[in-house]
Protein backbone atom coordinates (compact mmCIF):
# COMPACT_ATOMS: atom_id res chain seq x y z
CA UNK A 1 0.00 0.00 0.00
CA UNK A 2 1.38 3.49 -1.26
CA UNK A 3 -1.00 5.88 1.16
CA UNK A 4 -3.11 5.32 3.52
CA UNK A 5 -4.57 8.73 4.64
CA UNK A 6 -7.65 9.60 3.87
CA UNK A 7 -6.39 13.31 4.17
CA UNK A 8 -4.82 13.21 0.64
CA UNK A 9 -8.49 11.21 -0.78
CA UNK A 10 -10.47 13.92 0.71
CA UNK A 11 -8.54 16.88 -0.48
CA UNK A 12 -8.52 15.54 -4.53
CA UNK A 13 -12.19 15.01 -3.80
CA UNK A 14 -12.67 18.31 -2.70
CA UNK A 15 -10.02 19.86 -5.78
CA UNK A 16 -12.08 18.18 -8.24
CA UNK A 17 -15.31 18.70 -7.16
CA UNK A 18 -15.20 22.39 -7.95
CA UNK A 19 -14.28 21.20 -11.80
CA UNK A 20 -16.80 18.38 -11.97
CA UNK A 21 -19.54 18.64 -9.78
CA UNK A 22 -22.21 16.64 -11.73
CA UNK A 23 -21.40 13.23 -12.52
CA UNK A 24 -22.65 12.60 -16.65
CA UNK A 25 -21.86 10.08 -18.65
CA UNK A 26 -19.59 10.60 -21.73
CA UNK A 27 -22.02 7.95 -23.58
CA UNK A 28 -25.10 9.19 -24.90
CA UNK A 29 -27.96 7.24 -23.38
CA UNK A 30 -31.34 6.89 -22.21
CA UNK A 31 -32.32 3.40 -20.86
CA UNK A 32 -30.20 0.86 -19.44
CA UNK A 33 -30.16 -1.37 -22.67
CA UNK A 34 -28.56 1.86 -24.48
CA UNK A 35 -26.02 2.09 -22.15
CA UNK A 36 -25.18 -1.97 -22.13
CA UNK A 37 -24.39 -1.49 -25.93
CA UNK A 38 -22.44 1.62 -25.73
CA UNK A 39 -20.06 0.36 -23.15
CA UNK A 40 -19.51 -3.03 -25.55
CA UNK A 41 -19.14 -0.53 -28.21
CA UNK A 42 -16.88 1.93 -26.48
CA UNK A 43 -13.73 -0.61 -25.98
CA UNK A 44 -10.87 0.95 -27.25
CA UNK A 45 -13.03 3.40 -29.58
CA UNK A 46 -13.74 6.83 -28.26
CA UNK A 47 -16.85 7.52 -26.97
CA UNK A 48 -17.64 9.93 -29.63
CA UNK A 49 -17.61 7.81 -32.39
CA UNK A 50 -19.94 5.39 -30.09
CA UNK A 51 -22.23 8.19 -29.81
CA UNK A 52 -22.36 8.87 -33.57
CA UNK A 53 -23.02 4.76 -34.52
CA UNK A 54 -25.29 4.65 -31.36
CA UNK A 55 -27.54 7.38 -32.55
CA UNK A 56 -28.49 5.90 -35.41
CA UNK A 57 -28.12 2.10 -34.16
CA UNK A 58 -30.89 2.74 -31.26
CA UNK A 59 -33.61 3.88 -34.17
CA UNK A 60 -33.16 0.31 -34.82
CA UNK A 61 -33.25 -1.96 -31.86
CA UNK A 62 -34.59 -1.14 -28.68
CA UNK A 63 -34.34 -3.98 -26.52
CA UNK A 64 -32.53 -6.83 -25.71
CA UNK A 65 -35.04 -8.56 -27.98
CA UNK A 66 -34.26 -6.16 -30.79
CA UNK A 67 -30.17 -7.09 -30.24
CA UNK A 68 -31.14 -10.93 -30.26
CA UNK A 69 -33.10 -10.77 -33.43
CA UNK A 70 -30.87 -8.80 -35.55
CA UNK A 71 -28.98 -10.71 -38.35
CA UNK A 72 -25.48 -10.72 -37.19
CA UNK A 73 -24.24 -9.19 -40.50
CA UNK A 74 -26.38 -6.25 -40.59
CA UNK A 75 -25.33 -5.32 -36.69
CA UNK A 76 -21.84 -5.84 -38.12
CA UNK A 77 -22.02 -3.31 -40.55
CA UNK A 78 -23.83 -0.58 -38.05
CA UNK A 79 -21.32 -0.73 -35.37
CA UNK A 80 -18.07 -1.18 -37.50
CA UNK A 81 -17.14 2.48 -36.90
CA UNK A 82 -16.29 1.25 -33.52
CA UNK A 83 -13.70 -1.07 -34.51
CA UNK A 84 -13.45 -4.83 -33.59
CA UNK A 85 -16.72 -4.86 -35.04
CA UNK A 86 -16.63 -8.77 -35.06
CA UNK A 87 -15.92 -9.49 -31.52
CA UNK A 88 -18.54 -6.18 -29.89
CA UNK A 89 -21.10 -7.89 -32.05
CA UNK A 90 -20.76 -11.45 -31.47
CA UNK A 91 -20.44 -10.56 -27.28
CA UNK A 92 -23.93 -8.04 -28.21
CA UNK A 93 -25.97 -10.74 -29.56
CA UNK A 94 -24.45 -13.30 -27.13
CA UNK A 95 -25.14 -11.00 -24.07
CA UNK A 96 -28.34 -10.67 -25.10
CA UNK A 97 -29.25 -13.99 -25.33
CA UNK A 98 -27.76 -14.91 -21.92
CA UNK A 99 -30.04 -11.25 -20.41
CA UNK A 100 -32.66 -12.90 -22.02
CA UNK A 101 -32.65 -16.34 -20.60
CA UNK A 102 -31.34 -15.42 -16.85
CA UNK A 103 -32.49 -11.84 -16.34
CA UNK A 104 -35.71 -12.06 -18.02
CA UNK A 105 -34.95 -9.40 -20.44
CA UNK A 106 -33.77 -6.90 -17.67
CA UNK A 107 -30.18 -5.79 -17.22
CA UNK A 108 -29.12 -6.83 -13.71
CA UNK A 109 -27.98 -4.18 -10.85
CA UNK A 110 -25.74 -5.83 -9.17
CA UNK A 111 -22.16 -7.01 -9.89
CA UNK A 112 -22.25 -10.75 -9.50
CA UNK A 113 -24.57 -10.76 -12.07
CA UNK A 114 -23.05 -8.51 -14.48
CA UNK A 115 -20.14 -9.98 -14.76
CA UNK A 116 -21.27 -13.07 -15.80
CA UNK A 117 -22.81 -12.01 -18.86
CA UNK A 118 -20.82 -12.46 -22.31
CA UNK A 119 -18.26 -9.33 -23.28
CA UNK A 120 -18.78 -7.47 -19.81
CA UNK A 121 -15.44 -7.21 -18.10
CA UNK A 122 -14.70 -5.65 -14.84
CA UNK A 123 -14.88 -1.85 -15.75
CA UNK A 124 -18.08 -2.17 -17.72
CA UNK A 125 -19.59 -3.58 -14.92
CA UNK A 126 -18.65 -1.21 -12.44
CA UNK A 127 -19.77 1.56 -15.35
CA UNK A 128 -23.30 0.09 -15.62
CA UNK A 129 -23.80 0.07 -11.86
CA UNK A 130 -22.92 3.81 -11.53
CA UNK A 131 -24.12 4.63 -14.19
CA UNK A 132 -26.97 3.17 -14.90
CA UNK A 133 -28.35 1.99 -11.10
CA UNK A 134 -26.23 5.00 -9.07
CA UNK A 135 -24.73 2.42 -7.85
CA UNK A 136 -21.70 2.52 -5.63
CA UNK A 137 -19.03 1.48 -8.03
CA UNK A 138 -15.16 1.96 -8.48
CA UNK A 139 -14.19 2.33 -12.37
CA UNK A 140 -11.31 1.90 -13.08
CA UNK A 141 -10.16 2.66 -16.33
CA UNK A 142 -6.67 3.84 -18.36
CA UNK A 143 -7.18 7.67 -17.15
CA UNK A 144 -7.85 6.48 -13.54
CA UNK A 145 -4.85 4.03 -13.61
CA UNK A 146 -2.85 6.91 -15.03
CA UNK A 147 -3.57 9.38 -12.19
CA UNK A 148 -3.25 6.92 -9.18
CA UNK A 149 0.20 6.42 -9.88
CA UNK A 150 0.93 10.07 -10.92
CA UNK A 151 -0.78 11.10 -7.73
CA UNK A 152 1.48 8.40 -5.56
CA UNK A 153 -1.87 6.77 -4.64
CA UNK A 154 -0.53 3.26 -5.82
CA UNK A 155 2.52 2.11 -7.49
CA UNK A 156 1.70 -0.16 -9.78
CA UNK A 157 -1.41 1.17 -12.13
CA UNK A 158 -3.63 -2.68 -12.46
CA UNK A 159 -7.21 -2.12 -11.71
CA UNK A 160 -7.52 -3.94 -8.66
CA UNK A 161 -5.13 -2.57 -6.68
CA UNK A 162 -6.97 0.66 -7.52
CA UNK A 163 -9.90 -0.56 -6.60
CA UNK A 164 -8.64 -1.73 -3.35
CA UNK A 165 -6.90 2.00 -2.30
CA UNK A 166 -9.76 3.66 -3.03
CA UNK A 167 -12.31 1.50 -1.19
CA UNK A 168 -9.57 1.43 1.51
CA UNK A 169 -9.46 5.21 1.88
CA UNK A 170 -12.41 6.39 0.73
CA UNK A 171 -16.08 6.30 2.03
CA UNK A 172 -18.01 3.94 0.26
CA UNK A 173 -20.68 6.95 -1.18
CA UNK A 174 -17.93 8.42 -2.34
CA UNK A 175 -16.42 5.85 -4.58
CA UNK A 176 -17.98 6.62 -7.79
CA UNK A 177 -17.84 10.00 -8.05
CA UNK A 178 -14.01 9.78 -7.48
CA UNK A 179 -13.37 7.53 -10.00
CA UNK A 180 -15.57 9.68 -12.25
CA UNK A 181 -13.58 12.78 -11.67
CA UNK A 182 -10.04 10.84 -11.94
CA UNK A 183 -11.72 10.35 -15.53
CA UNK A 184 -12.54 13.51 -16.04
CA UNK A 185 -9.25 14.85 -15.65
CA UNK A 186 -8.09 12.76 -17.16
CA UNK A 187 -9.27 13.61 -20.64
CA UNK A 188 -9.04 16.97 -19.56
CA UNK A 189 -5.76 17.68 -18.05
CA UNK A 190 -3.64 14.87 -16.76
CA UNK A 191 -3.05 13.44 -20.37
CA UNK A 192 -0.95 10.92 -21.32
CA UNK A 193 1.38 13.00 -23.23
CA UNK A 194 1.90 16.39 -22.01
CA UNK A 195 -0.35 16.81 -18.86
CA UNK A 196 -0.94 20.11 -17.66
CA UNK A 197 0.21 20.10 -14.94
CA UNK A 198 0.94 24.34 -14.28
CA UNK A 199 -2.94 24.69 -14.83
CA UNK A 200 -3.82 21.65 -12.78
CA UNK A 201 -5.95 22.05 -9.34
CA UNK A 202 -3.53 19.16 -8.04
CA UNK A 203 -0.07 20.46 -9.16
CA UNK A 204 0.06 21.37 -4.91
CA UNK A 205 -0.50 17.85 -3.64
CA UNK A 206 0.47 15.64 -6.85
CA UNK A 207 3.95 13.93 -6.28
CA UNK A 208 3.66 13.61 -10.67
CA UNK A 209 5.40 10.36 -10.25
CA UNK A 210 6.88 9.59 -14.03
CA UNK A 211 6.33 12.97 -15.25
CA UNK A 212 9.32 15.29 -16.05
CA UNK A 213 10.13 17.27 -13.73
CA UNK A 214 9.59 20.47 -16.19
CA UNK A 215 5.78 19.73 -16.18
Amino acid sequence: MVVNNINIYSEILRKLDKLYPEIKSNLNFNTPFEFYVAIVLAAQCTDEKVNAVTKELFKRIKSFEDLDSIPLEELEEAIHPTGFYHNKAKALKEGAKYIIKNFNSTLPNNFDDLIKIPGLGRKSAYAILGYVFNKSAIVVDTHVKRLAVRLGLVKKGDPITVEKEIALNVEEKDWFKLSYMLNQHGRLMCTAKNPKCQECILNDICPKVGISKNK
